[in-house]
Formats: structure tokens, C-alpha cells, sequence
């Protein structure tokens, strides 16, 4: 996509690195304003529609024009409008299919079917990859049978570490043009109106009304002139005198994100449904080694709750956000604590071990659904190996 989105991020990301391992890849897509990448590694074959049985069944016959082993189909309910109906891809394949993986971006369900959308997911798919135990336990309460097809991970960044560590902060600092004494506060994600931005510019008020020095800046893409909620946001921002603390640079490149993470003091997402492994921003910031505050639930995973590398509040409870953000911004031993165990969960969200997970998904989805050009995968999951 030609705009800040992170599942598109992620696939962009995974086909550049599949490509590297020596596997063919094609991004398929229904949006019409989809680019080329410009290393050339993948190809991208647009299809334009709305993701009815008319436009699948466009999509398959592009997808059999590519003959590949494996089809991996990303899904979350509200990619495809909240309509169930994109659950029929697998249904709609043609009757010499390739094997198809379904990878979940989130549990919500489709509007209008409840749990039967749970069937639908689980069912006819040679493999699933699920982002944490919660939902693939559920999987396999339900399928038992097949419980050797579901897989979890957590996704991996979506901007990875550009900056020289040894003179990360100074050198990302003064690209970032960030010289002023005053302690750097990211939010990276979407600006939208169920992301928590609100709980984040009262914290902003409270903070500078207690005299603590922040400069915020919230990393998204923002267009007032043209989206309704981006010009509330900005509107929020002058009417809570925060305009000399609060800036929304828009549109940035990837390095220049990598560039102002690394800068960064500490961060906050206020994920209302609670932080979890599916959460590329997140990842994002473990990749960068900074300390974040941010919400927990019961999807929360257990190894990110006991890491000891997040400062953890309620969805909605400011006093708490505010506290966790006052405790950073003026304790300079505990910050770097908690940077350091920030540090410590690269690992669990490297893309290295990303891809080897990938490839053994595909790997069993091929044995469970064979296919004449199963040795490319093969290959690459041999050569990964060794």
C-alpha cells in the first residue's frame, strides 16, 4: 500500500526476505494504488474489487497464472470491511490448488456469522499461523484432530533498527533534530478513533501542567485537510495548549521512523484491546530497545507480561498512564532499566527467526496439501538449516 498500514508493512517485509531466501514470491492484491518494490525481489499483480465471490474468483485465476507452491492469505475482519464473505477464499479455490496457509492479524470476527466465522478460519486451511497462544488454544480445544496445523508467532517489526548502535541516540537525535532539553515521547501507529490518542494528549496536559519537560511526537500518517478525525486530533492539540509539545510529522520513511525511535526516551501505545504479539509497533520498539508504556488485557501474552521490559495500565486509565510516564521522564536509572530489558526481547521478534517459523509452516502445509513445485520450499528450508 502506498500508505502507512501494518499489515501491509509486514507482508512487504515477509516477501522481501522470502525472496531472499531463495523463494519465488508474488504479493497479490485488490488495491489499485499498490507499488512495485523497488529492489524488484517479489512481484505485486493487482486485482481490483471489493472482495466478492466475483472478485475471488479473479484472484484465484491471477494467483494460478503464478504457479506457486503456496498461497498465504492475511486476515483480519476489518481488511475486508467487517464482511465475512472474504472467509470463502479457500472454499473458492479451484480444484488444483496450491497449498493455503491463512495467517491471523486479530481475533475479531466478521460481522453476522459469530463463531461460525471460527470454522470458516480453521477449517479449510492446510496450515494457520496464529499470533499468540490465546486464540490458536482455542483452535485446538475445537479441532483437536488438527491441532498439528496450527503454529503461533508473534509478528516481527515493522521498521527495523537502521542506526549504528554504538552512537545510536546521539547520531538519531540530531538527524531527528531533537537537541532541545527535554526527554522524547513517541506514539507510532494509526491516528484513528480507537487508539487511545485522546488518553495520550490528556497525559500530554497533566505531565506539562506538572512542569515535566516532553516533547511528543506521534509518528502516523497525518492529514487534516483531508480525514475528519486527524483535524479533531489537531483541533485536541490547540485547545489543550500543546502545540509547542506535540508534533505529528505525517508521512516518514522508514529510516527516518527507525532514526526517531532510536532518539526516543521512551514510548506510548495505548492499545485499547491491550498489547499483544500482533502489535508490529510494539515489536517495533523492542527492536529499538525503547521503554514503553502501554495497556494489558487478557490478550496480553504471558512472556511479554513477565519480561519486565513494559510499564503496563488499564485501557482508559490515565492516572495510571501518567504516573508510568512521569516515572521515565524523571528517573534516569530506572529508564535505562527498563531499556535494557527492552533490548532483551529482540530475539523474540527477530525476522530471522520469523522466517524459519514461516518456512516450517509451509513445510507442513505442503505435506498435508502437496504440490508439484514443493521443492523450491524445500530448498530454501534446507539451505535456511545449514
Amino acid at each position: 500500500m502506498p500508505w502507512p498500514c501494518g499489515a501491509a508493512d509486514y507482508v512487504a517485509g515477509l516477501a522481501e526476505r522470502l525472496a531472499g531466501r531463495g523463494l519465488r514470491v508474488v504479493v497479490v492484491t485488490s488495491n489499485p494504488r499498490a507499488t512495485q518494490p523497488s529492489s524488484g525481489a517479489y512481484a505485486v499483480e493487482v486485482v481490483p474489487g471489493n472482495w466478492g465471490i466475483r472478485h475471488q474468483r479473479q484472484i484465484w485465476r491471477a494467483v494460478a497464472a503464478t504457479r506457486v507452491d503456496v498461497v498465504d492469505f492475511q486476515y483480519e475482519a476489518s481488511m475486508y470491511g467487517g464482511s465475512p464473505v472474504a472467509l470463502a477464499f479457500p472454499i473458492l479455490a479451484p480444484r488444483r490448488r496450491p497449498a493455503i496457509v491463512l495467517t491471523m492479524h486479530s481475533a475479531q470476527l466478521p460481522r453476522g456469522i459469530g463463531r461460525l466465522a471460527r470454522v470458516l478460519q480453521f477449517l479449510p486451511y492446510a496450515a494457520v499461523t496464529f499470533y499468540s497462544d490465546a486464540l490458536a488454544d482455542t483452535a485446538r480445544r475445537w479441532f483437536p484432530k488438527r491441532a498439528d496445523r496450527f503454529f503461533v508467532r508473534g509478528f516481527p517489526p515493522n521498521i527495523t533498527d537502521s542506526v549504528a548502535p554504538a552512537v545510536r541516540p546521539l547520531i538519531a537525535k540530531i538527524k531527528a533534530g531533537l537537541l532541545r532539553d527535554a526527554q522524547v515521547a513517541v506514539y507510532f501507529g494509526h491516528i484513528g478513533s480507537n487508539r487511545g490518542i485522546e488518553d495520550l494528549l490528556v497525559a500530554a496536559q497533566t505531565l506539562k501542567e506538572r512542569g515535566v519537560a516532553l516533547q511528543w511526537l506521534l509518528l502516523s500518517q497525518f492529514r487534516p485537510r483531508e480525514v475528519a478525525y486527524h483535524r479533531v486530533i489537531f483541533d485536541r492539540v490547540v485547545a489543550l495548549g500543546l502545540r509547542d509539545v506535540v508534533s505529528c510529522p505525517g508521512e516518514l520513511s522508514a529510516e527516518t521512523i527507525s532514526n526517531l525511535l532510536a532518539a526516543a526516551d521512551f514510548a506510548v501505545l495505548p492499545f485499547p484491546g491491550g498489547a499483544s504479539q500482533k502489535n508490529g509497533s510494539l515489536a517495533a520498539m523492542f527492536e529499538h530497545g525503547v521503554p514503553t508504556v502501554t495497556t494489558r488485557s487478557a490478550s496480553t501474552e504471558p512472556a511479554l507480561i513477565e519480561s519486565g521490559a513494559l510499564l503496563w495500565y488499564a485501557p482508559g486509565d490515565v492516572d495510571a498512564l501518567v504516573g508510568h510516564v512521569e516515572k521515565l521522564a524523571l528517573d534516569h536509572a530506572f529508564r535505562l532499566g527498563i531499556r535494557e530489558r527492552a533490548c532483551g526481547l529482540r530475539d523474540l521478534v527477530a525476522w530471522e527467526g520469523y522466517l524459519d517459523a514461516r518456512l516450517s509452516v509451509y513445510d507442513r502445509a505442503l505435506d498435508v496439501h502437496p504440490h508439484p513445485f514443493h521443492d523450491a520450499v524445500a530448498q530454501a528450508h534446507a539451505q535456511a538449516a545449514s
